[in-house]
């Protein structure tokens, strides 16, 4: 008889998607199996649902180049990192931000992923 636990509940429950406030954790450079470069950060997410709950961490990936550029500069709007001239990936670090997050189901477990980031608080989105 298999045992009666209910994986979803490795969370607490199944995250719902929706916009939620983040820290960088970590942020590095790296090189991804598709050949592409780019910055490999994990973010803590609040998930607003009380103090017996963690924070949620999941790990995002922005990839550098000509059609992808825009999740960067996304990135810096949000984190309030200098985009131009481009910053040392340290810079992140510690810093917060706001961000939507979709659904991400992967052998046979739902967390979120990074769909959008968003501007700062305060500012203005470019047109």
């Amino acid at each position: 008889m298999p045992l009666r636990y209910d994986p979803r509940h490795v969370l607490g429950s199944v995250p719902k998607p929706g916009v939620y406030a983040f820290e960088v954790l970590t942020c590095e450079e790296a090189d991804f199996q598709t050949g592409s470069s780019g910055v490999r950060l994990q973010l803590a997410i609040d998930l607003g649902e009380g103090p017996k709950r963690g924070p949620l961490r999941i790990t995002d990936r922005v990839v550098f180049g000509e059609k992808t550029t825009w999740k960067m500069f996304e990135l810096c709007k949000s984190t309030g990192v200098r985009f131009d001239p481009p910053s040392e990936a340290e810079d992140f670090v510690g810093k917060r931000g706001r961000a939507r997050f979709e659904l991400d189901e992967r052998e046979g477990l739902t967390t979120l992923k990074v769909e959008r980031y968003l501007p700062a608080q305060g500012t203005k989105p470019a047109r």
